[in-house]
């Protein structure tokens, strides 16, 4: 007699979804904006990659036909923006940040309850108006009066989450809303890589006569995850997803779409109730296993005709996810031995004893099953002895069988009753093993490491100085000659670079090529950012004339120069 056992390899494994933030709600005669943090994983930034700490928005006008107007404007009350700009029309928040060295920052956020990071999960309401700068003049500290100078001429106003975590903006040659104006030549800039939320679709609406007219049903593609693993050697995967109502009205009926494979399903509440989704709750659904044939690394899960086409909102229909990391097929595991045995008949003496052994299956070693959870197996195994005797006997042999018996003197004439007890044993053994199987998975970070050297040159050979610059005294000043306030975080202010302590009055003044003073401080550590400080507006590109005057103990200042402004 034989047994065989058969094996089958399988694993799970859970990726999840992307950076997706989303707007809620923007509501401009209040100043306020309300964004969900639906996963913050891998977006970036200083709180990376679990958190949000740096994000800012957005705003532009739109005419009556709903479309971006990309200009200049001259507000009411003096300010003003110029047609000719990277992206003519738009107005900006402050930049949520742990750090409030750059020049859209302060550190103000704590003052509002909504201090950064932001982590999956939150709901955040940002306040948008008076702190984009600390002087009252600046445009971007009086949001909601522009705000309401678009909605008194019956525009709408488009709001964006304009940058994640300083990252790029997503431009309207790619699908998104930021138009590239003259001075970046009409040409979405290479620079910067990809706007973070691949899901960007829900990060923009729009107030006003171009809003949605009506509530209604909306429905998103979220929490994806890849179940992959083998069968023989074809590697083979599921998905677990939910689709999430995100409207105000009841989803009833919809269908799901997997890009990458032939699958298409819709589901009917009318007919089976447990379809529907209420707002503001999901449905959770597993695919059947599909044959990963390779190629492309993008993944697309759809939703659409929801509520029969009635849905308010279909920008955000697709969820793009990225594939997992497949394993080689087949799965290659410990060997498993079995042990076969046969049953022999032996013909034996008279009174031998004969020990009948039962097939055993021995397992001498452990199956490791690569999956990402604790799997606990047990296997029972149960070993019987059965004993056997055969006695020869002789011809004519009265055979005994021996019990347990009480014997009981009766009167004559009574009936007797014999009573036996019998014992019957059975002896079994068994062996009882448990077998856990663990895969341990390791997740690492790359940690880089940026060394910076500074080298002194003497201006007049190009050579390096040497450890200590020559003929400089400690109490130097530094002073650049460009610099590019755009907002990328590098080089966005202009200052000079000297110690504080060395003196006692100072006073840097900007000039243009005019003469006409335009900025000035009597602060050392106080930076330029290319404001005009009594014209209300930013400098253009050009050059600047500086001045410093300066008085410390035992000497004085009086230096001019140049400085190159080139956003």
């Amino acid at each position: 007699m034989k047994r065989y056992i058969l094996l089958l390899f399988f694993y799970v494994s859970s990726i999840p979804a992307q950076c997706d933030l989303e707007i809620l709600s923007f509501d401009p005669e209040a100043a306020l904006i309300t964004v969900a943090f639906n996963n913050t994983t891998n977006c970036g930034g200083a709180s990376g990659p679990n958190g949000v700490a740096e994000i800012q928005f957005g705003f532009q006008a739109l005419d009556s036909d709903c479309n971006a107007m990309n200009q200049g404007w001259d507000f009411p009350w003096g300010l003003s923006t110029p047609d000719e700009s990277n992206h003519p029309g738009w107005i900006y928040s402050a930049t949520t940040t742990l750090d409030g060295n750059n020049w859209t920052n302060l550190d103000v956020w704590s003052d509002y309850n909504v201090d950064p990071p932001y982590y999956a999960g939150d709901v955040i309401t940002f306040p948008l108006d008076d702190f984009y700068q600390s002087n009252g003049s600046s445009l971007f500290s009086n949001l909601s009066n522009a705000f309401d100078f678009w909605l008194d001429q019956d525009l709408s106003i488009q709001a964006v989450i304009w940058q994640i975590s300083y990252g790029p903006t997503m431009y309207a040659d790619e699908g998104g809303w930021a138009e590239v104006g003259s001075l970046g030549g009409g040409v979405t800039p290479p620079c910067c890589g990809i706007y973070d939320d691949s899901n960007w679709e829900d990060n923009w609406t729009v107030v006003g006569p171009c809003a949605v007219p009506s509530p209604g049903p909306d429905a998103v593609v979220s929490n994806i995850e890849f179940n992959i693993g083998c069968i023989g050697d074809v590697p083979v995967y599921s998905l677990d997803y939910q689709v999430i109502n995100m409207g105000e009205d009841t989803i009833t009926d919809y269908c799901i779409e997997i890009w990458n494979e032939d699958y298409y399903q819709c589901f009917d509440g009318n007919l089976f109730g447990a379809y529907e989704i209420p707002p503001g709750e999901g449905q959770s659904f597993t695919t059947p296993f599909f044959q990963y044939e390779g190629g492309g690394n993008i993944f697309v899960v759809s939703v659409d005709s929801v509520n029969d086409g009635d849905e308010i909102i279909t920008g955000n229909n697709n969820t793009t996810v990225y594939y997992p990391d497949f394993p080689t097929c087949p799965i290659v595991a410990d060997t498993v031995f079995v042990a076969e045995y046969d049953t022999t008949y032996i013909e034996l003496p008279p009174d031998t004893l004969v020990v009948l052994e039962v097939d055993t299956l021995v397992i001498n070693d452990t199956i490791p099953v690569p999956i990402n959870w604790y799997f606990y197996d047990t296997t029972y195994i149960y070993v019987t002895d059965t004993l056997v005797e055969y006695i020869e006997l002789p011809n004519d042999t009265i055979t005994l069988i021996e019990y347990d018996t009480t014997y009981v003197e009766l009167p004559p004439d009574t009936i007797f009753q014999l009573e036996v007890d019998t014992l019957y044993l059975t002896q079994t053994d068994t062996i009882v093993q448990e077998i856990i199987v663990v895969e341990y998975v390791y997740l690492t970070d790359t940690l880089t490491e940026y060394i910076y050297e500074e080298l002194w040159i003497d201006c007049s050979t190009g050579l390096p100085c040497g450890d200590e610059p020559p003929g400089i005294l400690e109490c130097s000043v530094f002073v650049p000659n460009t610099f590019t306030p755009n907002n990328d975080g590098n080089n966005d202010s202009f200052y000079a670079v000297t110690e504080s302590d060395c003196w006692d009055e100072w006073e840097l003044s900007i000039y243009n090529r005019w003469g006409d003073r335009i900025w000035e401080t009597p602060y050392i550590n106080e930076r330029w950012y290319g404001q005009v400080q009594l014209g209300e507006h930013y400098a253009s590109d050009g050059v600047y004339v500086w001045v410093i005057k300066a008085k410390g103990p035992g000497e004085s200042l009086d230096l001019q120069g140049t400085v190159t402004l080139f956003r």
